[in-house]
């Protein structure tokens, strides 16, 4: 029972109200999806403070700077900007949305009962994290972080494990090519993607 409530992204009435959650929220706003397999899309989205990975060398997200809300305030958030033109699509991104995975759990519960669907936009380095939250995401968009963004150190380990748990959904990859991007990782990512995968989008 719990779990076909949990699936359909429906609250069961059996248990009570769904005590809130509360997330460090550093913008909201509409936009156009700017990038991937959805580009184009108008979307509301939410961004989330904090990154577990430091900063990569192309970021621009400032993590320091968050106000705490509660689900509900989000939700309001969300709803006044619908206007008389609503969007299907709520995006989570960051920061890394994962290291907040409650939050982004309860948020998605709630936004789906409401009609919405869930981009969720990750590193792709919390595998545990995800699988928290991967009955209540509809589409992922997941980042391969190449080791010449992050001064050489890599997760090629948790980007397979991620891709392995995300596989099942709609899920897209993305890789930022730099002016220090070598050859070698490029052509290892794709080893990556393709071993377990080959009909994955790659953008």
């Amino acid at each position: 029972r719990e779990k076909g409530f949990r699936e359909a992204g429906v609250h069961d009435p059996l248990l009570g109200e769904r005590p809130q959650a509360k997330g460090r929220i550093v913008e909201i706003f509409r936009s156009v999806q700017g990038e991937g397999k959805y580009q184009g899309k108008e979307m509301i989205f939410v961004r989330l403070a904090g990154c577990n990975i430091g900063a990569c060398s192309y970021c621009d997200t400032p993590h320091q700077k968050f106000t705490e809300m509660l689900t509900s305030e989000v939700l309001c958030a969300i709803e006044g900007m619908q206007g008389t033109s609503p969007v299907t699509y709520a995006a989570l991104t960051g920061g890394e949305p994962l290291l907040q995975s409650e939050f982004v759990s309860d948020l998605a519960y709630r936004a789906r009962v409401k009609g919405l669907q869930i981009l969720l936009e990750t590193n792709g380095t919390m595998p545990a994290a995800f699988e928290t939250v991967r009955q209540l995401v509809d589409i992922v968009s997941m980042d391969i972080k190449l080791p010449s963004a992050l001064g050489g150190r890599d997760f090629w380990k948790e980007h397979e494990e991620f891709i392995r748990t995300a596989q099942n959904k709609d899920l897209y990859i993305k890789i930022i090519v730099g002016e220090k991007t070598t050859d070698g990782e490029f052509i290892r990512a794709l080893r990556l993607i393709t071993a377990i995968d080959r009909s994955l989008p790659l953008f």
